[in-house]
């Protein structure tokens, strides 16, 4: 570690993947949608990408770079899907409010 910041960053960024894998679980096991599944998978890329870029750096192996930059890019392209499906939106919303009715 090369900065006494460093360590208490690393531990937060650590905690808030974990605390982002909870939420995309539980949002893809209530509604079960597909912008649930880009979600999903845009956190699954961001955590390959941050599991590969430390192995390289770490490991001084540097074709993991390529594996980094390219699930950070489809790991983009997932949270663009997600926040571009506006009818998407409108059908969680009706079904949230079905779900809400229920209780």
């Amino acid at each position: 570690m090369q900065d006494l910041l460093e360590l208490p960053l690393f531990y937060f960024l650590g905690s808030s993947l974990i605390v982002l894998v909870s939420c995309a679980f539980y949002y893809n096991f209530v509604l079960n949608s597909n912008r649930s599944l880009y979600f999903a998978l845009m956190v699954f890329g961001f955590i390959l990408a941050d599991i590969s870029a430390c192995l390289a750096y770490y490991n001084e192996f540097d074709e993991l770079w390529y594996v980094d930059r390219f699930f950070y890019a489809l790991s983009l392209g997932f949270l663009m899907s997600f926040a571009i499906d506006t009818e998407g939106l409108r059908r969680e919303q009706e079904d949230i409010k079905i779900l809400k009715d229920s209780f």
